[in-house]
């Protein structure tokens, strides 16, 4: 299966999620690695507690960085996105 991350025409910015139930970082360090994205944004579902709140627990994971954002509001956590993909240079 071809990812965007490894396709020929792959963008300058490749930005994955990871709904996770545990080990949460092991599992987006691997997907980072295996869907060959800059970011992969992943979020403890918390036994499905989190769908339907306005709330999360997350964490950004990029190659030589981990950021534990810890329970934060999905709003916040989109603007924390878009602050990041702002200071994205190729």
């Amino acid at each position: 299966m071809e990812f965007v991350g490894t396709s020929k025409q792959r963008p300058t910015l490749v930005i994955g999620f990871a709904a996770e139930s545990q080990n949460l970082e092991k599992h987006a360090r691997e997907k980072l690695k295996k869907k060959n994205c800059d970011l992969i944004i992943a979020n403890d579902i918390e036994s499905g507690k989190i769908f339907g709140s306005d709330e999360t627990k997350a964490i950004f994971v990029s190659k030589n960085k981990t950021e534990n954002l810890g329970k934060i509001s999905k709003e916040k956590l989109a603007e924390l996105l878009a602050i990041n993909i702002s200071h994205h240079r190729p």
